[in-house]
């Protein structure tokens, strides 16, 4: 059988990058193969760190919208006339936020 030594130019679907990319994994021995695998943890930590960033700032974004979302509510319910005592039960705002809103 023919041994390739590198992809054919047909074969470009990404399996077989995969594929190729495994092959070339598998020949690792030694000190090459533990290299391999120490990069492959540090770039699995990095990935990690970043999927924790990213959720950590959705969670933030997500906090800081639902807290503007009740300033606007409160602003409108001080606009109608109602009663600071009661927007604070309803929105969850301490009554001194909602009376710097006036």
């Amino acid at each position: 059988m023919h041994l390739l030594e590198e992809r054919p130019p047909n074969f470009g679907d990404k399996i077989f990058d995969r594929i190729f990319e495994v092959s070339e994994i598998c020949k690792l021995k030694g000190d090459e193969l533990k290299a391999y695998r120490y990069s492959m943890r540090y770039v699995d930590e990095r990935k990690l760190e970043v999927q924790c960033a990213v959720e950590d700032a959705v969670k933030d974004a997500t906090i800081s919208v639902a807290r503007q979302s009740k300033l606007e509510i409160a602003s409108a319910m001080l606009a109608d006339g109602l009663d600071p005592a009661v927007i604070a039960r309803y929105t969850k705002l301490p009554l001194r936020q909602i009376n710097r809103l006036r």
